[in-house]
Order: C-alpha cells, then structure tokens, then sequence
C-alpha cells in the first residue's frame, strides 16, 4: 500500500532511515510504510524511544482520533462522531465547523464558529453511514 507521503515528510522520513533526507535509495520502502509505523521511526529519530503506542493512545484520548487502523472495535460511535468532527475543525475551514457531538436517539450536533449549530440524524451502525449521514446534512 503506498501511502504518497508529502514531499516534506519524505525528506524528514529518510533523514531518520537512511540518515539523508536527500537519499532516495530507500523511498520505496519509506512509501510502503503504515503510517504508525513511520510514526514511530520519528519519535525515535527524536529520542523518543518506546512512547509510540502511549503518545498514539494520548492522542486517541484527547481527540477522540484512532491513528492506529487496526481495531476499530473498541471504539463507541460517540467517540467517533467527536473526532470526526475534531477532523473537519481542523480540515474544512470554509465551512468553519468547531465540532459535533452525539446526543440522545442518535442526533448529531454540528457547531460553529459564531454560534450556529446543525444537526443529522446518524441511526446507522457502521461508521461510514454515520459519516454518509452526516455529511448529507453538512452546511
């Protein structure tokens, strides 16, 4: 799976694999990193050794975002709409979303800047038709 990673994340990749960032001879494998595996080759570029899955869990705690794809089992569907709409703060700027909460009977409130707020009704059990849901009453 090639993840095209950013020109400017390449160059700090191979800078921590093969110790210059202009060195391409390892860009391939650099491509088919997963992403938390290239995570934490940083951290530990840095000197931040063996904090990966903590930092990963510090971020899943705090922004309600799983980095890691390989178990969404144990998320609820409330987390997942809270760093959804972590996700389109940070990302969709025209629309100037500050985040979306799930309330009660499966309602979702989009807030705004300024004040105003949306909702969607996200009765579905999957993740993708809660964001289908979503996104079909999204200003």
């Amino acid at each position: 799976m090639n993840q095209n990673y950013p020109d400017w994340m390449m160059r700090k990749l191979r800078e921590a694999i093969a110790e210059d960032e202009n060195d391409t001879s390892k860009d391939e494998y650099i491509s088919q990193m997963s992403p938390v595996s290239a995570f934490k080759h940083l951290l530990e570029y840095e000197g931040i050794i063996g904090y990966d899955n903590e930092i990963l869990s510090w971020i899943e705690g705090l922004f309600k975002i799983r980095l890691d794809p390989m178990d969404f089992t144990d998320i609820s569907k409330a987390d997942f709409v809270q760093g959804f709409g972590y996700f389109m703060a940070c990302n969709d700027k025209r629309n100037n979303v500050t985040d979306m909460r799930l309330g009660d009977k499966e309602i979702v409130t989009i807030r705004y800047e300024g004040g105003g707020t949306h909702t969607a009704n996200v009765y579905a059990d999957s993740f993708s038709a809660t964001i289908r849901d979503i996104m079909k009453n999204y200003d």
